[in-house]
């Protein structure tokens, strides 16, 4: 089973001189995305590799490295993967469920699976990806003992459960789990946010948090007015 760690930190390029960790040969994937900032489009890069880590007591090991980059503000998030060295497509579950959103001091990635809300943000910048990733590799080689033992800084988990009714997160007639709502858009709504929700029955939902991400107020779109 895969073990998902947020970071708050990243890296993509060869090996930073000194370094242990390195860049698996031909795993970089780039790829240019628009999200939005505010009420306005910006071109974001986002990038995924492999890194080979040495876990100590003659162990080593790959994670799979999610990054996000904005070039304009240098704004830099990042995530890994500890999982099979093989493995292909490792976070295409992951993006599938999340949404990202940059305002003008940090890039905050919103994920719902499994009819749970939780966020990840990182207000740090870099004059580079190359750079950026340079401190990952760091940081990787430096706590690799926490990265082995998965105890590096998670998402954060928002509590929305309770702010909707419980007929919203199933489908009507079917106990099927993962026939839940869906993640739809998240718009910041200065000092918070607002996040929109499709719901298995044809419904729909709006969530809005405030700054540090705790339910202000919630409701239910009915099937008839839902967008």
């Amino acid at each position: 089973m895969n073990i998902f760690i947020l970071l708050l930190l990243v890296a993509v390029g060869p090996m930073t001189k000194g370094l242990q960790t390195e860049i698996v040969q031909g795993s970089i994937q780039s790829k240019q995305l628009i999200i939005r900032r505010d009420r306005t489009d910006v071109q974001i890069e986002r990038r995924s590799f492999q890194a080979k880590i040495d876990l100590g007591n003659g162990q080593t090991g790959k994670v799979n490295i999610l990054i996000v980059y904005e070039s304009k503000s240098g704004l830099f998030w990042w995530r890994y993967i500890l999982g099979e060295p093989e493995e292909v497509g490792s976070f295409d579950h992951f993006l599938a469920h999340s949404v990202f959103s940059i305002t003008d001091n940090k890039i905050v990635c919103f994920n719902f699976d499994a009819r749970t809300l939780r966020v990840a943000e990182s207000a740090f910048r870099f004059s580079s990806l190359a750079e950026g990733q340079a401190k990952v590799l760091e940081r990787l080689e430096s706590e690799r003992g926490k990265v082995s033992a998965a105890k590096l800084d998670s998402l954060r988990e928002v509590a929305i459960g309770k702010s909707l009714p419980f007929t919203f997160y199933s489908l009507s007639g079917n106990s099927n789990f993962m026939l839940g709502p869906k993640l739809r858009e998240v718009s910041f709504a200065n000092p918070g946010w607002q996040v929109t929700l499709d719901g298995p029955n044809g419904d729909g939902a709006i969530v809005l948090l405030n700054d540090n991400y705790e339910v202000i107020s919630s409701r239910v779109i009915p099937r008839n007015q839902a967008p």
